[in-house]
């Protein structure tokens, strides 16, 4: 996990620390919520500034932009202000039904009352747009009254689609709660306070093995869950299949056809516009001489689709990508040859990727920049050389964010027909965010050569309203507002996302995190700057909306501390059990402590397999001021009495259905991203009374390896270690999987005694030939060997180059990194 950032005094200052107490937690509630009422009526007095505009009203001067400094102020901070308060709202809202002390009654309130204030603004939303849903968008008459202009119809819009997706993650908590009532809490408050004590007590020693009867309830537990991962991984299969196919059979060409009939100009959001875009056959959108032209489709004479060969370009990629996933969850052996290595760490399926996207963008850019006739050519200052490459380079960043937001939601059907998690597509949300605002920087430096030539620099670059197009001859202003909203919202996000996003990621992830959410604001500026852009980033909006509100929902699920536990080893480490569960082993949460911190979510590896019930996870303290810190400290003070806000689990498990062995490498506290495999592996072995049964596969090994500084450290797992080992072999001559241990220590001096009997701690670091050559000895012949690393970069990096020294054309190792960074 990254490195927690705030120093104690920046904490305090950012976060609105007030102690460590329950009334600290109930002062930030209080003050995120008149914080969001603040904003919430900036935001609105903005947007009504802006709608009193002439250019608004429709009611523009002959002569004048339509719009003031002032006018154009307002609606820059109503696009600042909304999206703000919705956070600390939506914010608020978490944190007080998280809390303990809240009532059951309480909850009930205030999800009723989130409810009607999504419907009331859905329903607003819903009253703006009237004109369009009245005729459902696709049906408006050539014949309809001639509205004032589309701006009304594409605020409704807006407004109407997250607050649907919001009211409907709201009455999903709240039916969810409802079914909860509180006796039923207390009831089981009341056992797990139980289930805690007897947790500790069985816990003293760390030495010693776990008790037998606290084994048998494991077994007894999750044998059946282990016995169904055979059925997990045929359902996630089968999930695979329907998620390519609905992208691929209706998702993708749904949109495709939205793009063909409605058009790209938000202005035109109004019926009679509408109506007309649908039966006009855009005659000049290329030059005589374009390779690319627009496919013109005539249902009849009120409808002509006109598929722009942007449009085939972007879908026609993603189409791609939805039919290949789709061909891959149908020949297993064509997935495992796209998985094998090809250059410079990617995979076959990586680089015919890489390969697409380059040819993709050829086309893009060969389309923009040599075919297209911008404005059909009703402004021949537009098709100037400098005019097209800056215009080409906006488009180009509208391209990259689209895409950059399809690997952004944590869950959606991408990833699932791609057959990925989130974090391990995090990488391409990273390259294409980057691509993104270089273009955006591109567009902002050629158009200002554009200003140069037009002897408008000096004004247009930071003024608003400008004279572009006009020139400063004329007294006319130019009313194309959205440039002077751009100008307002694009230098503040090139700052945050361009300059100062690469260089504090890594250091300061919680200060990259907040500055992160400028997103909300420059996402609705660039579909109104950007003639086309929702044209292709329709799609990604709704899918980040839709799994916004799943995790808004399941954030606001009431997960209890069952227990916690301080322990002072390598600077210390918290342990804690939540009533969360997971169904599969390898996964990863977020977690929210609001004693600690109101708004920090920090993900961590959950080290409990599925068997075990309760969610354990164990958080190293990353030193003085850090959040892992104050939460260790918290825990000292108070326990298991904290709130906390649960988001997951998330995550894949290990492919080992399809390998001879698995190999787990752990450095340090990595400990716990491959703890949970190991323990569910073996508790599946020690339910089996045969091979098959074990739910297994291939597999016949599995060994951990586990390298620490200080030896205290390996305490921490020794029980839980040694009653997987003991399991599995009492098991090994029915199941014929061998599961074992090595452990070693780099740092600490004297005698360093066994992890438990029979599993020696050695002292250094782990000889990777020995290891390697030893396991694929004997695996067989032409093994298949899965290979999981988790702990420090130099720890990751060195195994995972010993794996390509082993690795051959008949000896096949696949390594996976789980030690990924945000």
């Amino acid at each position: 996990p990254p490195r927690d950032t705030f120093g104690p005094l920046a904490t305090q200052v950012a976060m609105g620390r007030q102690g460590s107490g329950k009334g600290a937690s109930g002062r930030r509630i209080f003050l995120c919520f008149w914080l969001s009422v603040l904003f919430a009526a900036l935001g609105v007095a903005g947007l009504w500034l802006w709608f009193g505009s002439g250019i608004a009203k429709g009611k523009k001067v002959h002569g004048t932009a339509g719009f003031t400094l002032g006018e154009v102020l307002g609606l820059a901070g109503g696009f600042y202000a909304c999206p703000l308060a919705v956070v600390l709202y939506l914010t608020t809202s978490g944190l007080f039904l998280t809390k303990p002390c809240t009532s059951h009654c309480l909850k009930v309130s205030l999800l009723s009352l989130n409810l009607l204030i999504f419907i009331g603004l859905a329903a607003f939303g819903a009253f703006l747009a009237k004109d369009v849903l009245r005729c459902a968008l696709i049906f408006c008459a050539a014949d309809s009254v001639v509205t004032m202009n589309g701006y009304y119809g594409s605020l409704g819009l807006a407004l109407l689609l997250p607050t649907s997706v919001l009211s409907l993650s709201s009455l999903v908590t709240l039916v969810r709660t409802l079914s909860n009532p509180m006796r039923k809490e207390a009831e089981d408050e009341e056992q797990d306070c139980w289930a805690s004590e007897d947790d500790e007590m069985s816990s003293e020693g760390s030495n010693s093995t776990s008790s037998a009867s606290q084994s048998d309830a494991n077994l007894k537990h999750g044998g059946r869950r282990a016995r169904s991962w055979r059925r997990l991984a045929r359902r996630r299969e089968r999930c695979r299949k329907f998620a390519g196919l609905m992208l691929a059979v209706v998702v993708l060409p749904l949109l495709l056809l939205l793009t063909a009939m409605l058009p790209n100009s938000f202005q035109k959001f109004e019926p009679h516009a509408l109506a007309r875009n649908m039966a006009d056959s855009v005659p000049t959108a290329e030059f005589p001489d374009a390779w690319m032209v627009t496919w013109k489709v005539k249902l009849s004479d009120e409808v002509i689709l006109k598929f722009f060969p942007d449009t085939l370009i972007f879908y026609g990629f993603l189409e791609g990508l939805a039919l290949v996933a789709v061909a891959s969850s149908l020949c297993p052996k064509l997935q495992r040859q796209w998985g094998r290595d090809l250059v410079w760490g990617y995979t076959v399926g990586e680089g015919l990727t890489l390969g697409a996207f380059a040819a993709m963008l050829v086309l893009w850019l060969t389309y923009w920049l040599h075919d297209h006739n911008f404005h059909s050519g009703t402004h021949p200052g537009l098709n100037t050389l400098t005019e097209r490459v800056a215009r080409t380079f906006g488009l180009t960043a509208s391209l990259f964010l689209a895409l950059a937001l399809l690997p952004a939601s944590k869950k959606s059907l991408w990833l699932s027909a791609l057959g990925i998690s989130w974090e391990r597509g995090l990488w391409v949300h990273r390259a294409l965010g980057f691509a993104s605002i270089v273009c955006m920087a591109m567009h902002v430096l050629t158009f200002w050569i554009r200003y140069a030539q037009l002897g408008t620099l000096a004004h247009d670059a930071c003024i608003v309203p400008p004279f572009y197009q006009k020139g400063l001859s004329s007294a006319a202003k130019y009313d194309n507002f959205t440039i002077s909203v751009a100008m307002l919202v694009g230098f503040p996000s090139l700052l945050f996302f361009g300059v100062f996003a690469p260089f504090v990621r890594h250091m300061r992830w919680e200060l990259f995190k907040y500055t992160h959410y400028m997103f909300l604001v420059l996402i609705p500026m660039v579909l109104m700057h950007g003639q086309n852009a929702w044209y292709f980033m329709i799609g990604g909006v709704a899918f980040w909306l839709v799994d916004i509100g799943i995790r808004q929902s399941s954030a606001s699920s009431f997960v209890r501390i069952l227990s916690a536990k301080a322990h002072h080893v390598e600077g210390g480490v918290t342990e804690l059990r939540l009533s969360a569960a997971s169904v599969e082993f390898g996964q990863f949460a977020w977690i929210n402590v609001p004693a600690v911190s109101t708004l920090e979510w920090h993900p961590f590896s959950i080290a409990s397999a599925p068997q075990d019930g309760p969610v354990r996870l164990c958080i190293k303290s990353m030193g003085t001021g850090t959040w892992t810190q104050r939460l260790l400290e918290l825990v000292e003070e108070r326990g298991r009495d904290i709130a906390v806000q649960f988001d997951g689990p998330y995550g894949l498990p290990p492919a080992f259905l399809s390998h001879d062995a698995l190999l787990l490498l752990a450095g340090g506290i990595g400990i716990t991203g491959v703890l949970s495999s190991f323990r569910a592996l073996a508790l599946a072995a020690e339910s089996a009374t045969s091979p098959g049964a074990s739910g297994l596969g291939r597999l016949k090994f599995v060994q951990l390896v586990w390298s620490v500084r200080s030896r205290a450290l390996l305490d921490l797992a020794a029980a839980s270690l040694r009653e997987c080992v003991d399991a599995a072999a009492a098991r090994e001559p029915e199941t014929g999987v061998q599961f074992s241990v090595k452990a070693f220590v780099t740092g600490d001096e004297g005698d360093l005694g066994e992890l438990f009997d029979g599993v020696a701690v050695s002292r250094g670091r782990p000889s990777w030939d020995g290891i390697y050559g030893k396991l694929c000895d004997a695996s067989g012949k032409d093994p298949s060997i899965l290979v999981q690393a988790c702990g420090p970069v130099s720890f990751v990096e060195s195994s995972e180059t010993a794996t390509s020294k082993y690795n051959s054309k008949r000896r096949q190792i696949v390594f996976e990194s789980k030690a990924f960074r945000f």
